[in-house]
């Protein structure tokens, strides 16, 4: 869910237009690119033992493809790398990758 991940914002915008045509362009700029929710992807964590030829880094992209149980793809999209983190345990290893970026 966008909003428990992210939270929720209100603004409030304060602005010189007294044109209402101006107000209303405003309006509409902002309800057309900002009313649909963004599918964003905060982090990805795999067994990088799985994938031996893993070499990642913070600065690099990350293609990120996800499909649906029926297996249709619902996510496609590069993202940033913003943070590495490996944990490794007595019976295995974990690598955590957090990103930034939207998904489309």
């Amino acid at each position: 869910d966008s909003i428990e991940g992210h939270g929720e914002v209100n603004a409030n915008l304060l602005t010189n237009l007294v044109d209402t045509t101006a107000v209303e362009a405003l309006r509409d700029y902002i309800f057309t690119n900002f009313a649909d929710p963004v599918k964003r992807v905060n982090s990805v964590t795999f067994n990088p033992d799985a994938y031996w030829q893993t070499l990642v880094d913070v600065g690099d992209y990350a293609g990120v493809v996800f499909h649906n149980s029926s297996g249709s793809v619902f996510v496609d999209s590069s993202f940033l790398i913003t943070g590495v983190t490996h944990k490794i345990y007595p019976e295995g290893w974990t690598m955590e990758l957090s990103l930034f970026g939207d998904a489309t």
